[in-house]
């Protein structure tokens, strides 16, 4: 999988996965803030979902990095559920995604 974007507002910020020897597009979103080392804040949309691409159906993601001896800390922020189509189901998909993709994370940070 890999993610196109370069990080500046106004910029798109679309994740792709490999599927039978093509690339496929399977969240999509754009940059709302960004601030080097320190912040992170994009739109986030699951495409093929069978959901309505407009606004209303984008939640927002916020990445924040805080140093503190010698250590980072990474707070992840996904808003939006309460607004958007399926917002409960994506809430619970959500929480699935991150259980797997959170352990793949911290080990690849740790990487020396």
């Amino acid at each position: 999988s890999r993610c196109d974007s370069n990080w500046t507002p106004g910029s798109k910020a679309n994740y792709y996965i490999k599927q039978n020897d093509k690339e496929v597009t399977v969240v999509k979103g754009e940059v709302i803030r960004s601030i080097p080392n320190k912040l992170l804040e994009h739109t986030l949309f699951p495409a093929n979902s069978g959901i309505e691409d407009t606004l209303e159906n984008y939640l927002v993601i916020i990445y924040e990095m805080e140093e503190e001896d010698g250590k980072t800390e990474l707070t992840i922020t996904q808003k939006g559920y309460k607004y958007v189509e399926n917002g409960q189901e994506r809430y619970i998909d959500t929480q699935k995604g991150w259980k797997a993709v959170l352990p793949k994370l911290k080990e690849t940070a740790e990487q020396k």
